[in-house]
């Protein structure tokens, strides 16, 4: 007896070819290259690296100078009962006793041009912002 189930062979074909590749109908095996040529040394160096521990990324750190600016600022707009100091890589805006400060806010040095805003909660956790 003969068979009642028919196949199309061109429906066949094309589907074989599609998982044969992948898929997403790539083939996973091929190499990307960047073009022939010799490998060099594409580093800048600088006259002054920064000095760094083995091992370790550069921070941006954070002068004396930075938090003395800091308080500068907050005194030239009346916020004369805040004071600012260096603690790593941030600049820390407290007031209150030195033993026991309250604190208010940080800015962070992120890179060597951008700050970031951290908010004090109730507790004295840091809590990021967008700024």
């Amino acid at each position: 007896e003969s068979s009642s189930v028919k196949t199309l062979p061109a429906a066949t074909s094309r589907a074989s070819e599609s998982w044969a590749s992948s898929s997403t109908g790539i083939d996973k095996n091929i190499i990307l290259s960047a073009g022939p040529g010799v490998l060099t040394n594409s580093r800048i160096e600088s006259a002054n690296p920064p000095k760094e521990s083995s091992g370790t990324m550069f921070k941006n750190k954070t002068e004396h100078y930075d938090a003395e600016h800091v308080e500068e600022l907050l005194h030239q707009h009346g916020a004369t009962h805040l004071r600012a100091r260096k603690y790593g890589s941030a600049v820390l805006v407290e007031s209150g006793p030195e033993v026991e400060p309250s604190k208010h806010f940080r800015v962070r040095r992120d890179t060597v041009h951008l700050w970031c805003l951290d908010m004090a909660d109730h507790h004295g956790r840091w809590e990021a912002t967008p700024f």
